[in-house]
């Protein structure tokens, strides 16, 4: 299994411009680890002799004994050091651009190289894309930017070049099987970011990646790595046969309400929701798939709601268009002393049997609260990408 950490950039890896924490990699050997808005810097202590933040949660990951065992790892850090403080820090500094980087750049190889020694298998850098654009004119608070693009790109290509210098440094001098490779090159005109391949403003999609599956062919071939390779040899989008997944990542949700200080469908850690409305309209969510799936079941974690029993009496809805639903099901009533919310046992309803359905909603007659602690939908699909339940 090649295991890939990161920051957001590493879910490029799964071969799709579908973004999600439940979303899976196209090819079956590879397993993406999105840490967060993670740091290149804090990968190795302050001291620079220690797993850092970051460094001590992709050591974690790998000791888990359910992570299975590694042949190869891919580290994807970099863009948000970049992006944020290297411009930044330069002018602070009174220093070039380079020189700012380079500290970023010896901590993410020194992580690498201890990673490297721990495992005894070879560690991938994956530099920095290119940085947003300036045609991009919008302000997106979670991904702040510091500096021109133009600034942010000499940084980057610098960043890669000292990568790579370092790498092969690591392996002609110590024997640490480090390497580094980018798509600087592919993807700027004299520093300009060349947008089309790029999923949103920040992050390269599909068409980006498979220029990326092909420098990360033309390293192995360079080097040898045919156990690094051997997973991205073949994109196998589908599975043999259709198996039950979860979809409750890809769902899009529509609510008749919701209140103050509540969470929707906040994956992968569940998610909370309380709905109420007035005399003239029931409480109701509405779960949209991208296409019609022959579902499942519908599982249902019960949250603190007015009454002792939140879900009796919930009627489930579903079919191609709101406007023709059927009624599938209604949950019965229910024990008043069930334990509730995300840690107690579901109540699952079983939807098997039905024709594939689109739009999902969940009705509470009368004028009472709909009140969920997290829930999950599994359909029968092909698609790789959902994960197995």
């Amino acid at each position: 299994m090649i295991h890939v950490f990161g920051d957001s950039h590493a879910q490029v890896w799964k071969g799709t411009n579908a973004f999600g924490a439940t979303i899976r990699p196209k090819m079956a050997g590879v397993a993406v680890h999105h840490l967060g808005p993670a740091l290149a810097w804090n990968l190795m202590d302050e001291a620079g002799t220690a797993p850092g933040k970051w460094g001590e949660a992709v050591i974690e990951i790998l000791q888990d004994p359910q992570t299975p065992a590694t042949t190869g790892i891919i580290l994807s850090f970099g863009e948000i050091d970049i992006r944020t403080r290297v411009v930044r820090s330069a002018i602070e500094q009174g220093i070039g651009l380079t020189e700012a980087a380079r500290p970023i750049v010896d901590r993410l190889c020194d992580f690498a190289a201890l990673l490297a020694r721990k495992t005894d298998v070879p560690v991938i850098l994956f530099e920095p894309i290119p940085s947003a654009s300036d045609s991009n004119k919008s302000f997106i608070p979670a991904y702040p930017i510091t500096g021109s693009e133009l600034e942010r790109n000499l940084a980057t290509e610098s960043f890669g070049q000292m990568a790579r210098d370092r790498a092969a440094q690591l392996r002609t001098d110590e024997g640490v099987k480090v390497y580094s490779f980018g798509v600087f090159d592919d993807f700027t005109d004299h520093y300009e970011t060349r947008s089309r391949a790029y999923r949103d403003s920040i992050h390269l999609g599909a068409a980006g990646f498979t220029v990326m599956r092909t420098r990360l062919h033309e390293l192995c071939q360079d080097h040898g790595l045919d156990q690094v390779w051997a997973p991205f040899a073949s994109i196998q989008p589908c599975t043999p046969l259709a198996r039950p997944v979860d979809i409750t990542g890809a769902l899009k949700q529509s609510l008749s309400s919701r209140r103050e200080g509540f969470r929707f469908l906040d994956a992968p850690k569940g998610w909370e929701v309380a709905l109420w409305t007035d005399a003239e309209e029931a409480a109701h969510v509405d779960l949209v798939l991208a296409n019609a799936m022959p579902l499942v079941r519908l599982d249902l974690w019960a949250g603190p709601g007015d009454g002792a029993t939140p879900l009796s009496g919930l009627e489930v809805l579903g079919g191609m268009a709101l406007n023709r639903l059927d009624r599938l099901t209604v949950f019965p009533d229910l024990d008043p002393d069930a334990e509730i919310g995300k840690d107690a046992p579901p109540v699952s309803v079983d939807l098997s049997g039905q024709p594939p359905i689109k739009i999902l909603q969940l009705r509470r007659a009368g004028h009472g609260d709909i009140c969920l602690a997290r829930l999950r939908l599994v359909a029968l699909s092909f698609d790789r990408r959902y994960p197995e339940v």
